[in-house]
């Protein structure tokens, strides 16, 4: 009998198509750099046809979260919804090499799907436009709850938002990790996200979440741009842990009103920041499932972000030896 799942990742499954850019491309298409749009797909084929073809492979945030844990060597699963194309199978294909479970749905129908093209600018900074097609129809008939077994931890990603099944999906999801004992975390994924779902954002951490991730950026939109660490410190009295990432200056946790920062580990050379902030969840709770403190918790997620940071793409080939080389010990 396999071994019962630790994490259960839910999200938008999305293939992403990566391509340099200059700072002067996103300003033509009025966006502003870092940020992530929907279109649909007549837009992206648009943008395709300007700015691709692209370097391919399996993305979404929690996807990416998802990979980061199973290369930490835990067991994890992941949710998302995919079309019966050539794009769903490759991301299927993609994120069984990594050692995740795809416990999901593939389904045929006219929408393809999910992708995203994420274009880099020579700073390394990503601005991601994202078409999300079948992914947008999660839904609970995707995933059969007694899945999420006791004291596994629900992992949720801010984009579900965007889309009405998904954000009822959440919901249940809640309430089957809680009754068998487990804990909920929620990625916030993106400012403009938060922004436009600020309201269930609150709704969500004052009622469901344990743990909350989020840069600054996302911070911010969520409680305010003026001393997010000291709201973060008080919602986190009664609420849960707060996590916030600062690029190059750190991290913060926060938690039973108490922030605790932990330096960035070092990058030689920042290549392509797809995928930092979802490592660093992923490195993050891969401490906190060996009972590591919120201190040493911030410590692998700040390695395995490093990890990312240096090459093209969202996903390391490798974290093996990564908790050693700062000290935690996961076994």
């Amino acid at each position: 009998m396999p071994s019962p799942l630790q994490v259960v990742a839910f999200g938008h499954a999305i293939v992403d198509e990566i391509v340099f850019v200059q700072d002067s491309d996103i300003q033509m298409i009025g966006r502003e750099k870092g940020s992530m749009a929907l279109v649909d797909s007549a837009g992206m084929a648009s943008l395709r046809e300007r700015y691709g073809p692209g370097k391919r492979t399996s993305g979404g945030s929690s996807a990416n979260t998802a990979a980061g844990l199973a290369l930490l060597g835990a067991r994890v699963g992941y949710v998302g919804r995919l079309s019966d194309d050539d794009l769903g199978r490759d991301f299927d294909s993609d994120l069984s090499e990594t050692g995740v479970v795809f416990a999901g749905r593939r389904v045929a129908g006219d929408e393809p799907s999910g992708s995203c093209l994420v274009m880099v600018t020579p700073d390394g900074e990503r601005t991601m436009t994202t078409h999300l097609g079948a992914s947008a129809l999660l839904g609970a008939g995707d995933f059969d709850m007694g899945a999420v077994g006791d004291r596994a931890v629900a992992y949720l990603e801010g984009y579900l938002w965007d889309s009405p099944s998904a954000a009822s999906l959440m919901d249940d999801v809640a309430t089957a990790c809680r009754s068998g004992g487990g804990k909920v975390v929620l990625s916030l994924s993106d400012a403009g996200c938060v922004e436009r779902h600020r309201e269930q954002f609150f709704g969500y951490m004052s009622g469901d979440a344990d743990l909350v991730f989020g840069n600054e950026a996302e911070m911010s939109a969520l409680v305010g741009s003026e001393e997010p660490v000291r709201r973060l410190r008080l919602l986190s009295e009664d609420g849960p842990t707060a996590v916030m990432t600062m690029a190059e200056k750190g991290s913060v946790v926060v938690s039973n009103g108490q922030a605790d920062h932990v330096p960035a580990s070092p990058v030689a050379k920042v290549v392509d920041a797809t995928g930092a902030g979802d490592l660093y969840a992923a490195g993050f709770m891969r401490a906190m499932l060996a009972g590591a403190s919120w201190v040493d918790c911030a410590w692998l997620g700040s390695a395995a972000a490093a990890q990312v940071l240096g090459q093209l793409g969202a996903r390391p080939g490798s974290l093996e030896g990564l908790p050693a080389s700062v000290g935690i010990d996961i076994d």
